[in-house]
C-alpha cells in the first residue's frame, strides 16, 4: 500500500476553469489548448460550457478550449479563465458516498483540495458524451 510520503511525491497536473466564483477541474492530459474566443471563429465542433452546467454570470472574455480524447477532439466555449496547476495526489478526494449516490452530473469524478477549497474535477470522457448528445 503506498503511504502519505509517497503520495506527497506523485503530483496531479490540472487545468483549472475560474469562472466567477465557479472553478472547475480537469485533467492537463485532456486540454490540447486554450485561447480567448473570436467571434470570427468557425463555429463547428464548438459547445458552449453553458450547455453542459450552469455558468454563472461573469462578463470575462470567453476562452476556447480544445479538448483531445481517445475518441477525437473537440472544442468547448466559456467565459472566465484558465489556469494550470500541478496538486500532490493527496489532494485528490474520491467523492463521498452519499454525493456519489445523489450526483446528476455524470461528469462529476472527484473532489480536489486547492487553496482552502474543494474543487469538482470533472470526468473529461463523460464531458465529451454529454457534449456530443447537445451538438
Amino acid at each position: 500500500m503506498t503511504g502519505e510520503r509517497d503520495l506527497q511525491q506523485l503530483s496531479l497536473p490540472l487545468v483549472l476553469l475560474h469562472q466567477g466564483r465557479q472553478t472547475l477541474a480537469l485533467e492537463s492530459r485532456w486540454v490540447l489548448g486554450c485561447h480567448a474566443f473570436r467571434s470570427s471563429e468557425a463555429a463547428t465542433g464548438v459547445v458552449d460550457a453553458a450547455r453542459l452546467w450552469p455558468q454563472p454570470p461573469t462578463p470575462s472574455q470567453q476562452q476556447l478550449m480544445t479538448l483531445k480524447t481517445p475518441s477525437g477532439g473537440w472544442y468547448l466555449r466559456f467565459h472566465g479563465e484558465v489556469e494550470f496547476v500541478e496538486l500532490p495526489a493527496t489532494q485528490l478526494h474520491a467523492l463521498p458516498e452519499l454525493m456519489q449516490a445523489r450526483k446528476t452530473w455524470p461528469a462529476v469524478k472527484a473532489l480536489v483540495e486547492y487553496q482552502g477549497q474543494l474543487l469538482v474535477l470533472l470526468d473529461a470522457l463523460s464531458l465529451e458524451q454529454q457534449a456530443l448528445a447537445v451538438s
